[in-house]
């Protein structure tokens, strides 16, 4: 799967080409530079030249109608408070309001440059992302922040299948420019 700025998705299969697109920017000159799934392809994982990440749900995107599976909201807004009902809605969601697949499910500001390379680890539900602002950075699919490589501060207790305990802290970094959307995500509601 490859990506333009414009959200459009291609195969690279013998039988693929144009697949879909789907409006993954929410702010002007950004654009998606790296990608990343889970083993299943429920998450596509979206790093972005703004410093952001983004998590959407490819459970029924680009799949005929009779081999989707059932979504099952509720679900999905224990684990991602970006689901969450705002007072004032943010630009992530006011740039995909009208969108019905894939469903926006996280959007945060995780760098203060462009986020080079995105991976996702099954196992712990770890999202690590790096960027070229010289950090690498690790999240929960949620988007709560557990730490960043070569720092003093000591990590959560990272256990599978458990989200971290521990005190909600925030990027220095992040905190001074962070969005109420950043900061809700960040600190679980």
């Amino acid at each position: 799967m490859h990506t333009l700025c414009l959200g459009w998705v291609w195969s690279h299969h013998s039988g693929g080409g144009h697949l879909g697109e789907f409006f993954t920017i929410h702010t002007p000159g950004d654009y998606v530079v790296s990608m990343a799934t889970d083993p299943d392809n429920e998450y596509l994982f979206t790093g972005h030249t703004a410093g952001y990440v983004k998590t959407w749900l490819m459970k029924s995107y680009m799949v005929p109608e009779e081999h989707q599976s059932k979504v099952v909201m509720p679900k999905y807004r224990l684990q991602f408070p970006f689901l969450w009902k705002d007072r004032v809605e943010g630009r992530a969601k006011r740039a995909v309001r009208e969108q019905p697949l894939p469903i926006l499910l996280s959007s945060y500001r995780a760098h203060l440059e462009a986020v080079t390379h995105i991976e996702y680890l099954a196992e712990s539900r770890i999202v690590i992302s790096s960027s070229s602002d010289h950090t690498v950075r690790l999240w929960t699919v949620g988007g709560r922040y557990v730490g960043t490589l070569g720092t003093f501060h000591p990590w959560m207790n990272l256990q599978n299948d458990m989200e971290p305990q521990g005190p909600f802290r925030i990027p220095p970094d992040i905190k001074r420019v962070a969005s109420s959307t950043t900061l809700k995500v960040n600190k679980q509601g």
